[in-house]
């Protein structure tokens, strides 16, 4: 257990923490939305390649494959955070549990 000289003080470096990595997931889910958009943008335009009868290059699939790739990566590391945020919330509260038995409701 870390060192906390009340309740409120557990309390505080439990939002804190658990603030940080809700920032990190809204900036991941941004990337997202981002990635995603290029993603459809591309698409877009490769349909329309193809319906003017031409060809589409190996290098405008294999963009489409990164991207797919990059999105996958993202939302496995939204996945991980959430599982952080989880069990840092079972550890903030075992913590708060034991300020309280240590120092009473009132500190």
């Amino acid at each position: 257990m870390r060192l906390y000289g009340s309740a409120s003080d557990v309390i505080r470096a439990r939002d804190a923490k658990i603030a940080s990595i809700d920032s990190l997931i809204q900036t991941q889910q941004g990337n997202i939305q981002r990635l995603e958009s290029q993603k459809r943008q591309i698409e877009a335009a490769l349909a329309d390649i193809e319906r003017s009868g031409g060809v589409v290059g190996r290098d405008r699939l294999a963009r489409i494959r990164a991207l797919d790739s990059r999105i996958a990566q993202i939302e496995d590391e939204i996945k991980k955070k959430d599982e952080e945020k989880s069990a840092l919330e079972v550890s903030y509260a075992n913590d708060l549990k034991r300020v309280r038995e240590l120092y009473g409701n009132k500190r």
